[in-house]
């Protein structure tokens, strides 16, 4: 996730980077000023770490300083500092009562415990696969069967994939991915060849070198990763 927070800010600074130099140039209005600029990308940062770790306080302080901030081009009423400032504070303290975070269970020894907020996906059936994972930490071996294909999504957590015990017997395999805000690792076995068609957006994809000469399978790896990380790794 502090990946993933970098790249955030990354992206607001080239924005607000943009925004001085397209105004500068006249090809854009200046009509929301830098201040509304700055304050719409912290909204927007808040927001979404609200909706990572399920935080009601970041969630409508967000929405409060988008109000603050836009109220008058939304048509909402103005309103003064303090009336936002007490209803966020009334209504973080209200949906904390009514949907308190459940804590977490687990032995310090234990690295495959799941949060209270995690949802899993695990399928298998005649060599297919099917895997998803939400909120979390999620580990999958695909042990040693006909494997035929398979599907692997994940969000806002972190999926690992062992491949490297799967057996393919048609020469060809189909895999795709499809992750968001989090990260997917793959570990292919060395005599793969993967065939890689995955698009990227404010996302990193690293494969390390396969200096395989005959393969014996050619994976072909298809999917998107959206401000996350896809890693390939040959074992």
């Amino acid at each position: 996730m502090k990946k993933i927070a970098k790249k955030f800010i990354g992206l607001a600074l080239i924005a607000i980077a943009l925004y001085l130099i397209l105004t500068r140039m006249g090809i854009i209005s200046n009509a929301l000023g830098l201040g509304c600029v700055v304050a719409g990308i912290v909204c927007a940062g808040l927001l979404l770490c609200g909706i990572v770790y399920r935080s009601y306080g970041s969630i409508f302080l967000s929405l409060g300083i988008a109000w603050l901030s836009f109220g008058d081009l939304l048509g909402l009423p103005a309103v003064s500092r303090e009336l936002v400032l007490a209803t966020v504070i009334l209504l973080t303290v209200g949906f904390n009562i009514l949907f308190p975070h459940k804590h977490k269970s687990c032995k310090r020894n234990d690295k495959n415990w799941k949060s209270s907020h995690q949802a899993v996906k695990d399928v298998e059936n005649d060599g297919y696969v099917e895997c998803s994972n939400t909120f979390g930490e999620h580990i999958k071996y695909v042990g040693p069967i006909e494997f035929k294909g398979g599907v692997f999504s994940n969000s806002f957590g972190e999926m690992k994939i062992y491949l490297d015990q799967a057996q393919v017997t048609n020469g060809s395999v189909n895999v795709e991915v499809s992750n968001a805000f989090g990260e997917i690792t793959l570990f292919l076995p060395s005599n793969w060849k993967v065939v890689r068609n995955v698009s990227s957006f404010a996302a990193t994809i690293e494969e390390k070198p396969n200096n395989v000469i005959d393969s014996a399978v050619t994976c072909y790896l298809n999917g998107s990763v959206t401000f996350g990380e896809l890693n390939i790794i040959y074992v």
